[in-house]
């Protein structure tokens, strides 16, 4: 088994000076603190496949650690809060190893601070569907982000920002149901998530079990349509011909869907 403690090379840190920023030092993990993971979906199998490579071959990458103070007067002590590597840490704790390699950061604004732990995260063990759409909306709701400032932050297109996005008009239960743990032939996946975005809640809790199941995103397009033709509704974007009215927003789709019910 590797050694886990310190090497000598990355120092220990001593529980009283303050250090500096980009410093790399082993904190003791009693001294470490949550503070808002943007994972929800954290697979338990990964975290002991990384605590066995830990052990074998010592903890490669550094967890980003912010500087906090805890406690009043001659009580106060400093901490460090866990921005990034949370994995790593946890697996730390399965393992009872008891020291975590952190680098210390010093975000200036809660933007600052959303922006390293986004970034951070994403940079390792990619998130879950769902954990990506409520990172999206953080990022829009706390924080003013455009799709353009979340696409440069995460590295990905605009286009693709857009489309997480529109996972936001989903129904909440909805929602859930994007995450690992659903049973796959329950499990809602991105493409065919995107047909049901403009569809009223009360309409997408009619269809979802319809569109789920490992179909295609053509063949869930085709369900919606049809399911919406048969009431007389015709979905926001399609291009199905019809004589029956044409709702091309959600507020018209679903004053029509109330008054025909």
């Amino acid at each position: 088994m590797a050694i886990v403690l310190a090497p000598k090379d990355v120092p220990i840190w001593d529980g009283k000076r303050t250090p500096q920023v980009g410093e790399v030092l082993y904190v003791q993990l009693e001294n470490l603190r949550g503070i808002g993971n943007p994972r929800n979906d954290i697979n338990q199998e990964d975290i002991a496949t990384l605590l066995k490579s830990i052990k074998a071959i010592g903890q490669l990458q550094d967890s980003t650690v912010i500087i906090q103070k805890e406690g009043k007067g001659k009580d106060e002590k400093i901490v460090f809060g866990v921005a990034g590597g949370n994995q790593r840490w946890a697996a730390c704790q399965l393992g009872k190893i008891p020291m975590l390699r952190c680098k210390v950061a010093d975000p200036k604004s809660k933007k600052d601070l959303f922006l390293l732990k986004a970034a951070d995260n994403c940079a390792r063990t990619g998130y879950s569907l769902f954990d990506t759409v409520n990172m999206i909306r953080d990022g829009k709701k706390e924080h003013g982000m455009s799709d353009a400032d979340l696409a440069e932050t995460m590295g990905w297109t605009v286009s693709y920002v857009i489309q997480l996005s529109n996972m936001l008009k989903l129904h909440p239960d909805i929602l859930e149901r994007t995450r690992p743990s659903v049973p796959e032939c329950k499990r809602l996946s991105l493409s065919v998530a995107q047909p049901l975005c403009g569809l009223p809640h009360k309409l997408q809790l009619e269809l979802i079990d319809r569109v789920t199941g490992g179909i295609s995103a053509d063949r869930a397009r085709a369900i919606i349509d049809h399911l919406l033709a048969e009431q007389g509704l015709v979905r926001a974007g399609s291009h199905r011909r019809s004589p029956s009215k044409k709702f091309r927003n959600v507020a018209s789709l679903s004053s029509a869907r109330t008054s025909n019910s």
